[in-house]
């Protein structure tokens, strides 16, 4: 996530790397990149990867495709998943703007659905549980979950192991968060 992958305390060489890795990747059209995917083919019963390789290769609009088929199953779009991710995902973008000085250098979201649709679900759940977001209720959303992970190179105000200080929100993160949203709510569209 994010136009930057390197920490402060990387290397010039590993810099140089990382900033290459961006510019060639969407990470510095995007804000984001797919670092691999796994998705469950309801048609094959079985799950179809993608590794960071592939991920790294993919133009604007094949990040949009890939997308595409992370949230398809092999028989249809799964168009009943794309709002509790964005939903999370909004709720996510909200916190991020209100940290002033947190900067999250090569940091990931790891965004995970139930593969298997299931006929009937009885178990009540509301769409964006643990964010305080109120949504209506419905007994037939999958569940999903989306998470940050990877915080190696994340660095802030008053951490020990970084001297160097940064004002305001990491504009970076919010480019890429907001242009996954956007991508997400949009895709049902070109369907």
């Amino acid at each position: 996530m994010g136009t930057r992958q390197h920490g402060d305390d990387a290397s010039e060489e590993k810099k140089a790397r990382q900033i290459k890795k961006c510019e060639q990747s969407t990470s510095a059209s995007l804000g984001v990149r797919i670092c691999g995917m796994q998705v469950y083919q309801a048609n094959a019963v079985q799950y179809l990867c993608n590794d960071k390789y592939y991920g790294r290769k993919l133009s604007p609009d094949g990040f949009k495709q890939a997308l595409y088929q992370f949230l398809h199953n092999g028989i249809h779009l799964r168009t009943d998943l794309e709002e509790p991710i964005v939903c999370q995902l909004k709720a996510l973008l909200s916190i991020i703007k209100k940290q002033s000085s947190y900067r999250f250098y090569s940091s990931s979201l790891l965004i995970i659905y139930e593969g298997l649709e299931k006929t009937i679900d009885n178990h009540t759940q509301g769409l964006c549980q643990n964010t305080g977001s109120t949504v209506p209720h419905g007994n037939s959303h999958p569940k999903v979950d989306v998470r940050m992970i990877d915080f190696a190179h994340t660095t802030y105000k008053g951490s020990k192991y970084n001297q160097t200080v940064y004002d305001g929100p990491d504009h970076g993160y919010i480019f890429g968060l907001e242009n996954l949203i956007k991508i997400i709510q949009n895709i049902s569209v070109g369907e």
